[in-house]
């Protein structure tokens, strides 16, 4: 439960994860060109897509003017803070930049990551598969226990016949020395996890249910063999295969009472129901007050698809921003005069206007209201549109959860923002009136 944990708690990210897929970076930053000494400041506020705090990311930011590459920047997200941070930093360039895109260099903690990001970094899913073919076929030419499920070598444990496992085994002439043993079996427990996460990176199935009963049995009997070799002791290694199988069911799958249940009729009898009530109970307790999601639920409460108990909570998860936002609006070009645009707001529906450049790039907004002043004074029709352009107090990111967009109204003090994708092209605007009507109707659905 505490190993689940600290993976958790620090990085776990592909190493091919864009920035925008990690952190919410659309708030304007703050910049400033020295051009005596070529230097260029830049300050801005992140926060993390889904409220989940990060540590020790590498991260590289790339300066473009146009389409030329003016200088990268290494720099690194030490913590962030309730999913929140500020990047800051200098650099010398040779001259001032007008556009910049982040990439996370290396961002990996854990084995399962590790493989994950390595196999998703293959070009080509053939190639990925003939890569999770090759470790697959290695793995289990090393250690046979891996083929299929590793029922039969959970099997071998719960007999407590350790020598089984070497059956077919290049190390089979040393399966009677007590450290070959150990070490043998620890081998097992953390290629297993490999193998499933090379089979799940490169699109089979690698499981859940079986992985963890397999890694709590192994678990449990080293253990045993480390405290009967260290110690001199005679521990069961069937017991501790048995209680290791449920205290890594109970903590990762939040379910002490199956764990219990299901692996006392494996025991063919209640002998070490009290065992399994303290490990089981145990794993649950401290897995629970670390994270309360289990493997299951995991991904869906981060991808805000997690149905609860808790209706108002629950709603959001019928409600997604591409429905709810807005796309008629008028585009005007960046070229564009005021006097282009008195003529279009004759047949305009909306009071607001985003300016974007030959890419699709939002630039920033011009309302109506900054207009009224000067639009009806034919002498200032050839200013420039940008001089009344302003820049959005916040922009909404394409796919985001709506749960995490309301607070952005608050904060903002606004009704209306734009969203972009992950390029910052312009796709339309989201209002919170329209999210709150959404939300009202779907609230009496569930209701209903």
């Amino acid at each position: 439960a505490i190993g689940a944990y600290l993976g958790l708690s620090n990085t776990v990210i592909p190493e091919s994860s864009q920035m925008t897929d990690l952190f919410d970076y659309s708030i304007e930053p703050t910049t400033s060109w020295n051009a005596e000494k070529k230097e260029y400041s830049f300050s801005q506020s992140i926060r993390s897509v889904n409220g989940k705090d990060y540590k020790n990311i590498d991260i590289k930011v790339n300066f473009y003017k146009g389409n030329n590459l003016l200088g990268s920047y290494d720099s690194k997200i030490d913590h962030t803070k309730d999913g929140k941070c500020t990047l800051k930093f200098n650099k010398g360039l040779k001259e001032e930049p007008d556009t910049f895109y982040y990439d996370v260099v290396n961002a990996f903690t854990s084995i399962n990551s590790i493989v994950g990001s390595f196999v998703k970094r293959i070009s080509t899913q053939h190639k990925r598969w003939i890569f999770a073919g090759v470790v697959l076929g290695v793995s289990i030419f090393i250690f046979p226990p891996l083929y299929g499920e590793g029922y039969e070598g959970m099997t071998a444990l719960l007999h407590g016949n350790v020598a089984a496992l070497f059956d077919n085994s290049l190390f089979f002439k040393f399966s009677h020395i007590e450290w070959v043993a150990i070490v043998y079996v620890i081998a097992i427990m953390f290629c297993k996890v490999v193998a499933m996460a090379t089979t799940n990176a490169s699109g089979g199935v690698g499981g859940t249910f079986a992985p963890s009963l397999f890694v709590g049995a192994f678990m449990g009997a080293i253990v045993a063999l480390v405290c009967n070799a260290c110690f001199g002791w005679n521990i069961s290694i069937v017991s501790f295969t048995l209680v290791g199988m449920a205290g890594v069911m109970a903590g990762v799958m939040k379910a002490p009472l199956t764990s219990i249940f299901l692996i006392a009729e494996l025991s063919n009898g209640y002998g070490l129901f009290i065992p399994l009530m303290i490990v089981a109970g145990t794993a649950f307790a401290v897995d629970y007050a670390l994270d309360r999601d289990s493997i299951y639920t995991k991904q869906l409460r981060m991808r805000g698809e997690l149905l609860t108990h808790d209706k108002d909570q629950s709603v959001f998860v019928f409600l997604r921003l591409e429905d709810l936002m807005e796309t008629d609006f008028i585009r005007i070009k960046e070229n564009m005069v005021l006097g282009d645009i008195v003529h279009i707001i004759s047949s305009a529906r909306r009071n607001i206007f985003p300016v974007i450049d030959n890419f699709g790039r939002l630039l920033g907004v011009v309302q109506l209201d900054d207009l009224r002043e000067d639009m009806f004074k034919q002498d200032r029709w050839g200013r420039s549109i940008t001089y009344y352009m302003i820049q959005p107090p916040y922009k909404i990111l394409q796919h985001e959860q709506v749960q995490s967009i309301l607070p952005r109204f608050e904060e903002n003090n606004t009704w209306m923002l734009p969203v972009v994708d992950k390029e910052n092209r312009y796709l339309g605007f989201i209002s919170k009136s329209r999210i709150l009507n959404a939300y009202r109707e779907a609230l009496v659905k569930i209701s209903q």
